[in-house]
């Protein structure tokens, strides 16, 4: 009887033979002999402390010694998790939290950065109810890695107004890793990664599932969602989960938000076989949602927009609806995973992977001539990817993971809008390789470091107009990339083709000298491509309210961080201290740089530059449990950022914010409630505003679209009660209510607070049948 995971014998191993009613354990070898079998098929059963009992049928043949394996490692790995209420962390050293299961319970009616940005550090860009993008440590958009059951999401996240593609309620763990700590899923995490897992299933023979139905008041509507699990004794399992949302216009305290509903559809299922050494799975998912675009962002003319920025007041305001009318964006998403792992004896855990995704955006703008039912940005978004892990496991102080990436997109603007290409043709062709090592020098130490290499191919076809051309000064740089003109003789052809060499470096140690202190300390270094819309954007990008200047001339990130984690366990007191440094070279900012005026209303103009940016702050978050029913959490989060190029603060840095909650448990009829408060300062340091010419005034106009909202408190509540029905069946009744005092506030780094406050009163019921 051997250890599969590091080949020790296992001595005092019981084994048993039910049908001959015999049994034997084995001895400090890890070996046992039973006599006088005929040569038949015997049913087997072996148990080992801290092992998943070993059942299977055996061909005994005479004198022919049989080697079997054991693995208790994992066991014990699974105790830990289950003592401390926890998913295993991606590093020991990294700035990392996550979700119970809960919590994401509780959270599954909204979206995914709503749900994370009850984090510390984590906070959330808005443009719209049902469009909300989450922000690590100010950074968003492609620095932020989403994986969604073991696959990377490629879905357009370069738009600020581009939500993650996924449905919530398909997650049973969300953990979210601050910076680019954790190599495994890429280089340029230079804010972080957000890791989604469904919870795997028992190896038992069950059925289990749940119906999840909620309603709000704020948008008249909710949601429902079912999910359905099936597993047997032997390996196999399936699973699959449906859900469905409608809203309508959601509403501020004094007005109705016109068009600002959503719908939303989505279904998942995977199945697999496993068995501990071997095992495989397939998953399917589909993700379909129709957004609406606050009307009031969609203005006509210059100045307008100078009266709706500078007077705070929404210019269009309509009776509550459920329809959804230009301007809108619907997105599909289509996600297929073949996974294949094999354990091998002594040495450690291969994994292989392949998945598909294909995102189709289209975002239909206020169109004249009757074209407003055609979009006026249609991109279909085709990824292939291949991936390799393998985790050499067999000591038990050490561990190494090594792996291999491939990664073939094709993204295809169709031609048929009507509007000139927001974002070109291109394909995309990505290979990558990493390796990580942690090594627990003893109870105390644990040291990791990891090092990650990533080849970036663009090949690009895209019309430039003449005058664009040269206002950029593309005709002294790009010369050599023109391959052609447009009939007209107005636009050129050109084939832009870059190729970006990515570097990844984690360090870090944890110290922890006694179970109520634990120091941990980590470094990286990460580098992360222009995205295509930094490099091609060019013209309206609609749903965001504003025209978008992409450079052909942007480079790659450099980034650098530094972190120090102090947590304290003290009786029934906790505190993390979390601070951060971040500088990054040659970051690219989307920047306001003036007003343009075109066919379809007058835009402020976006451009993205480079600059040497830094970010500092600390996120300290302390909880206590004052009595057996009485308990409390604290979190405050501060970032500062810095345009150090041109020594100014940089845009869009969340501000100051203090969460406080209070909780009441009262375990004899399973019920609690809370009571929680939200404080946002205002940001204090904001890039400085510009003037416009007013064709009304005649003059230069001071626009304010920099000036920052001012702070504001929200309240919140909750309150759960649980209901056993049987041994397996059990009935949860949640009540939750946000900004509950309709204060009206609006965020600084919500896209839509020119025109409009953000969301008031909304009380929501959840109801929760688990089987």
């Amino acid at each position: 009887m051997i250890d599969f995971h590091n080949q020790e014998p296992l001595a005092n191993a019981q084994v048993y033979l039910p049908v001959l009613n015999r049994s034997t354990i084995t001895d400090q070898k890890g070996e046992f002999v039973i006599d006088n079998l005929c040569n038949l098929n015997i049913y087997l059963e072996i148990y080992h402390i801290s092992c998943e009992p070993y059942q299977k049928e055996i061909s005994f043949e005479t004198n022919k010694p049989i080697v079997f394996y054991m693995e208790h490692h994992l066991e014990e790995l699974e105790e830990v998790a289950m003592k401390t209420s926890t998913v295993a962390r991606e590093t020991v050293s990294a700035q990392e939290q996550t979700l119970s299961a809960q919590e994401l319970t509780v959270l599954s009616s909204g979206t995914l950065a709503d749900a994370i940005s009850t984090m510390g550090g984590v906070s959330t860009i808005s443009t719209g109810g049902g469009i909300v993008k989450p922000v690590i440590r100010g950074l968003t958009g492609s620095r932020i890695i989403t994986m969604n059951n073991g696959v990377r999401m490629q879905d357009m996240e370069w738009g600020d107004e581009h939500a993650p593609a996924l449905d919530l309620n398909s997650a049973t763990s969300v953990k979210v890793v601050k910076g680019a700590s954790s190599l495994r899923y890429g280089s340029d995490a230079i804010a972080g990664i957000i890791v989604l897992d469904a919870k795997f299933p028992k190896l038992i023979d069950t059925i289990s599932g749940n119906v999840n139905l909620s309603g709000q008041t704020n948008g008249r509507g909710g949601s429902v969602s079912a999910t359905i699990a099936k597993s047997t004794a032997k390996g196999w399992f399936f699973n699959s989960q449906g859900s469905y949302k409608r809203l309508g216009d959601f509403e501020a305290p004094e007005y109705v938000l016109s068009n600002t509903g959503l719908r939303q559809v989505g279904f998942n299922a995977h199945g697999g076989f496993n068995n501990f050494e071997k095992g495989f799975e397939i998953h399917y998912s589909f993700f379909d949602t129709s957004l609406g675009i606050l009307r009031a962002a969609h203005i006509g003319n210059s100045d307008d927009l100078i009266t709706a920025i500078n007077s705070q007041e929404p210019n269009v305001v309509n009776p509550f609806t459920y329809e959804i009318d230009n301007p809108f964006q619907e997105v599909q998403h289509h996600l297929v995973k073949a996974e294949f792992f094999k354990r091998f004896a002594g040495l450690g855990k291969l994994d292989v992977q392949y998945d598909f995704q294909f995102n189709d955006r289209k975002e239909y703008d206020i169109r004249r001539g009757g074209r407003s039912e055609i979009p006026a940005m249609d991109l279909d978004l085709t990824t292939h990817t291949a991936t390799a892990n393998f985790t050499w496991d067999s000591l038990d102080d050490f561990v190494i993971e090594t792996g291999l990436l491939g990664r073939y997109q094709i993204n295809f603007p169709n031609p048929d809008t009507g509007v000139r290409r927001f974002i070109p043709d291109y394909d995309k062709y990505e290979a990558g390789a990493y390796a990580t090592g942690r090594m627990d020098f003893s109870e105390k130490i644990s040291v990791e470091a990891g090092l990650r290499y990533d080849l970036h191919y663009i090949n690009a076809k895209k019309f430039y107009l003449d005058t664009r051309w040269e206002e950029r000064n593309y005709d002294e740089d790009f010369f050599d990339i023109i391959v052609g003109d447009d009939e007209f003789g107005i636009e050129l052809l050109t084939n832009p083709e870059f190729t970006f060499h990515n570097w990844a470096f984690s360090g870090g140690m944890q110290y922890q000298p006694n179970p109520e202190n634990s120091l941990s300390f980590n470094y990286s270094l990460a580098q992360r491509p222009p995205n295509p819309a930094e490099l091609f954007s060019d013209g309206l990008h609609h749903s965001a309210a504003r025209i978008e200047l992409g450079d052909l001339r942007n480079g790659q990130e450099t980034a650098h961080r530094l972190s120090l984690t102090y947590v304290l366990r003290k009786d029934r007191f906790k505190l993390k201290v979390e601070p951060f440094f971040n500088p990054i070279e040659d970051f690219i900012q989307l920047e306001t740089v003036g007003l343009q005026l075109s066919i379809r209303g007058a835009f402020p103009v976006w451009e993205y530059q480079q600059v040497d940016a830094t970010w500092y702050g600390a996120d300290v978050s302390s909880s206590v449990q004052w009595n057996d029913q009485l308990s409390s959490d604290h979190i405050f989060s501060f970032i500062k950022g810095y345009n150090r190029t041109e020594d100014l603060p940089l845009f869009d840095i969340p501000q100051i914010n203090i969460t406080q909650t209070l909780r009441y448990n009262v375990p004899s009829i399973n019920a609690s409630a809370s009571i929680g408060s939200r404080l946002f300062l205002q940001q204090n340091e904001t890039p400085p505003n510009f003037f416009v010419f007013s064709q009304l005034a005649q003059e230069e106009v001071l626009l304010r679209i920099n000036d920052a909202p001012k702070g504001y408190h929200l309240l919140d509540f909750t309150f759960s009660k649980h209901f056993t029905l049987s041994n397996r069946n059990n009935l949860i009744l949640n009540a939750l209510g946000t900004n509950v005092l309709d204060t009206a506030f609006r965020n600084y780094t919500s896209r839509l607070r020119y025109f409009a406050d953000g969301i008031g009163r909304n009380i929501s019921l959840q109801l929760i049948y688990n089987f």
